[in-house]
């Protein structure tokens, strides 16, 4: 009995086994070639095949597994390199279908070094792409973006313009994730003009649908509805569901975010609808989420909640941090409109905390791209001038049997090419002072996207949290409320303001903001009898510091202006002391005190979650004193916020 038969008649029993007897009609006839082929690299392919359509098709693990293993069977007693990389890609793939990202990763790798190995870049650039998308899946957008280069890098070199085409998608995408949206409009430009080039209708589709989220997301509301429907037509005329779903799903955005809710619940109850047979588990939890946020604006709330813990539960299990983003804002919304503060306060914590953890990865990728891009750039010269190397050498070589005259052209030529070589190395580095004077550009304005949409997000949460507070329909409580929320968005625009005065622009000094933020808005008028003394060095803080330590001060000079002093006469004392590495802010008043300390882990006002949430986001420590007036002393380490440095 020979190999061949062997191995068929053990995954034909196993399969048997298993219970999986009834096989599609593509699959038999795999299985018909199987019996009767001879040469056993055709095998491997027939054996991958059937591999890949319980991998794709049926989601069987157990039998995809054991006939990509046959082949490896085969495989051992062949020297044959490519289909090692076969295997590989393909087990690779499995382990991708079935959310094992890690393992689908290291099995890549492993085709990756046997592609390097033979030189087989078309392969090669293959799998680097398979390898981006599972990692800007899992919200890995350096690493993505890395791997994309290197796979546009390796197309390049290989013509393979279908695959450049791919990673040029990738990368955009990946921008988009990150917000940076003039760096995803450049890339899904470029992507869609070669998908006409190449007449590739599906990725015509798909960048007509990425651009016009680029589109929506900066309010051009006409502009991305034209695209997606350019893309939708595409889809529809070829009857592509997964990209359907995906117009159906962008639309949905659109109208949520003009705050169309009706049409948007109608796109997006479509792609749901999708979604559930097409088991991307991905984009179902996106469609879950996004459903569910649109019945909380439908006022259907307890729909909403069970769609958003449907959503956030999938995202939990594929470990991804923009879907979780998007589940925690969807309970915040949805608590806050039942008057479940508690809920909200909880949510809407934890939905800060994971934005803060994505946006913070932004500079950096924006630097490493930039780093990357330069590289290709460097590596491409380097291939220009060793090119040319060569072919000096080879005219050195024929110069060498000709008469003295062809050598004092040779030697005039090696003249020629070190001049020329000197020029290179002068525009070498004239290239490389602009390339980090353009660098330096990127980075800071990477840095301000970054601070302007933090506190946007900031202030967003601000205004969720002060509802708390309309719970009557007085007109004064309404204005204090809006007074109260004014002041806290003029805290951040001091800020700014001292950033953009400030020769660093990542840092603002602290103790000039402090007598600002105090003359502004609390003790400008003279008929105030309420003193304010404050006692402090020069200062200069991070800018995110400064953003949670300023909404912490500001409220609490809030309170204390408002209601320590009934007769409007006492006084306030700030402290500002750096011992070694610990920062400790004192604030205390000589007023009435407090009527009671509150529960900093579970508090009732709005103030007071405020200086919890950023006392937390400091990793700091509270401690509130109530006798003879009220003392606040916050005490922390810079260097422990290491997220937000």
């Amino acid at each position: 009995m020979n190999l061949k038969f062997k191995i068929f008649t053990i995954v034909i029993f196993s399969i048997i086994y298993g219970g999986y007897n009834t096989f599609a009609q593509n699959v038999d006839s795999l299985i018909s070639k199987i019996k009767t082929e001879k040469n056993d690299t055709s095998l491997v392919k027939l054996y991958l095949g059937v591999a890949d359509y319980y991998c794709t098709t049926n989601k069987i693990h157990k039998t995809s597994i054991q006939y990509a293993d046959t082949a490896l069977l085969i495989l051992e007693k062949l020297e044959w390199k490519k289909g090692e990389i076969m295997f590989w890609i393909k087990y690779g793939k499995i382990a991708r279908n079935f959310d094992y990202s890690y393992y689908a990763i290291e099995y890549y790798k492993n085709a990756l070094n046997i592609s390097d190995n033979i030189n087989d870049k078309q392969n090669k650039a293959y799998i680097l792409n398979r390898i981006a998308q599972i990692l800007r899946e899992a919200d890995n957008y350096s690493e993505s973006i890395k791997f994309y280069l290197k796979a546009i890098t390796t197309a390049e070199e290989n013509n393979n313009l279908k695959t450049k085409l791919y990673a040029l998608n990738g990368i955009g995408n990946n921008y988009f994730m990150l917000n940076n949206f003039t760096e995803a409009y450049k890339y899904l430009d470029k992507a869609l003009k070669l998908a006409i080039k190449l007449d590739n209708k599906t990725s015509i589709a798909i960048n007509y649908n990425n651009l016009g989220e680029v589109y929506a997301i900066n309010k051009k509301y006409d502009q991305a509805e034209k695209y997606y429907a350019k893309s939708l037509k595409i889809n529809l005329d070829y009857n592509n569901e997964k990209g359907i779903s995906i117009n159906n799903s962008s639309l949905g955005k659109l109208f949520y975010q003009q705050e169309k809710y009706y049409q948007a619940y109608h796109f997006f109850k479509k792609s749901l609808k999708i979604e559930k047979n097409l088991n991307n588990d991905f984009y179902l939890s996106q469609a879950y989420i996004y459903l569910g946020k649109t019945y909380t604006k439908l006022e259907n709330y307890k729909s909403a909640e069970e769609l958003l813990k449907k959503g956030l539960k999938i995202a939990n299990n594929i470990y991804s941090k923009a879907n979780k983003k998007e589940a925690y804002k969807g309970f915040a919304d949805l608590y806050i409109a039942q008057e479940n503060y508690e809920q909200a306060y909880f949510f809407l914590e934890e939905y800060i905390f994971i934005k803060d953890s994505l946006i913070n990865t932004e500079v950096q990728t924006n630097t490493m791209a930039l780093q990357l891009e330069y590289d290709f750039e460097s590596a491409k010269q380097k291939v220009v001038m060793l090119e040319a190397q060569n072919e000096f050498e080879h005219q050195k070589n024929i110069r060498n049997i000709i008469i003295s005259v062809v050598s004092f052209l040779s030697i005039l030529g090696i003249i020629i090419i070190v001049i020329t070589i000197k020029q290179s190395k002068l525009r070498k580095k004239n290239n490389t002072d602009l390339e980090a004077h353009l660098h330096e550009k990127e980075i800071l304005i990477a840095e301000i996207h970054h601070r302007v949409k933090n506190n946007l997000a900031i202030i967003s949460g601000l205004l969720a949290l002060q509802a708390i507070n309309l719970k009557d329909n007085s007109v004064f409580n309404a204005r204090n409320i809006l007074k109260d929320t004014q002041i806290r968005i003029h805290t951040f625009a001091l800020i700014h303001e001292e950033v953009y005065h400030n020769e660093k622009h990542s840092e603002i000094k602290f103790d000039k903001f402090l007598k600002q933020l105090s003359e502004k808005f609390y003790f400008k008028e003279k008929s105030d009898n309420i003193v304010l003394k404050i006692t402090t060095k020069e200062i200069k803080l991070n800018l995110n510091i400064a953003v949670s330590l300023g909404l912490i001060v500001n409220e609490i000079l809030s309170n204390a202006y408002r209601h320590a002093f009934p007769n409007k006469k006492g006084n306030i004392e700030i402290e500002y002391i750096i011992d070694k590495s610990v920062h400790t802010l004192k604030i205390s008043d000589n007023g009435i005190g407090l009527k009671e300390i509150p529960n900093m882990s579970s508090p009732k006002t709005a103030g007071f979650m405020i200086i919890s949430i950023y006392v937390r986001q400091l990793k700091a420590m509270l401690d509130i004193n109530n006798s003879n007036g009220t003392t606040y002393t916050i005490s922390f380490t810079p260097e422990e916020m290491k997220t937000w440095q």
